[in-house]
């Protein structure tokens, strides 16, 4: 994740925006399902919706992602 940070820094969205938009920019995906607990969580996901990302940085959110461990992530904290 904190190779997406500056990403996300650079359209002015958190993380879940970032991630939410680049799933809604995947091939074949047609909806994208996420959860809220709160209005605050709505208005923040919604956000999602107020950007672009750049070809760019699809590949690098794809490239990203399909390097992703799971035992990395949970040994990093």
């Amino acid at each position: 994740m904190q190779k997406l940070e500056p990403v996300a820094e650079k359209y002015h969205a958190s993380l879940a925006q970032l991630v939410i938009n680049w799933t809604m920019n995947q091939p074949g995906i047609g909806c994208v399902l996420v959860g809220a607990r709160n209005e605050k969580q709505v208005k923040d996901n919604a956000g999602s919706l107020q950007f672009k990302l750049s070809e760019e940085d699809m590949k690098l959110i794809t490239e990203a992602a399909d390097n992703f461990s799971m035992e990395e992530a949970l040994h990093a904290k």
